[in-house]
């Protein structure tokens, strides 16, 4: 099964980037849209996991205190063409991450080792001119905790279940 750690948004949060993919389907702009229940930061990309995997997991996640965190969104980016909502820089937010990083690691888990970039992608394959106008509603929101995601393919959507959560 595919995991991953991510930090869960709140519907306020989900609203204003939700706004945002909703301005780009009126200037016409052809995407992958996420849909909003998948929008979530993520912490970690575990990628296949054997499923007996999942309690040296959460040993991991569990080992790392977490303390709430507030979000706040910030700038329209993109990797190639996946275009994603960036957060403001926020030093508490890269220390849990290294933190938690360096916890799976000791519990010899694999994950993605790229550079954390806090974002939440919005779209994937976004096509035609990118000359469009959009903007990001600045809304803040505290994070309480982390969960434990795992990905499976439905009907060619992507589909998130909450294995668990720790606060």
């Amino acid at each position: 099964m595919r995991l991953f750690i991510a930090l869960q948004l709140d519907e306020t949060f989900r609203d204003a980037l939700f706004d945002v993919t909703d301005a780009m389907r009126t200037q016409g702009i052809q995407a992958r849209y996420v849909p909003e229940e998948n929008l979530h930061v993520t912490l970690a990309f575990l990628g296949e996991v054997a499923p007996g995997t999942i309690p040296v997991i959460e040993e991991a996640i569990c080992s790392v205190p977490f303390t709430p965190l507030t979000l706040t969104t910030g700038d329209i980016g993109n990797f190639g063409n996946l275009l994603y909502v960036g957060l403001e820089d926020n030093a508490e937010l890269k220390r849990y991450v290294s933190l938690l990083r360096n916890a799976l690691e000791q519990h010899g888990i694999v994950f993605d080792r790229k550079k954390f970039k806090a974002h939440i992608t919005i779209a994937r394959k976004v096509e035609g001119n990118r000359a469009f106008h959009l903007q990001v509603k600045k809304v803040r929101m505290t994070a309480r905790g982390v969960s434990l995601f795992r990905s499976d393919r439905v009907d060619s959507q992507m589909r998130y279940t909450e294995i668990g959560y720790y606060a």
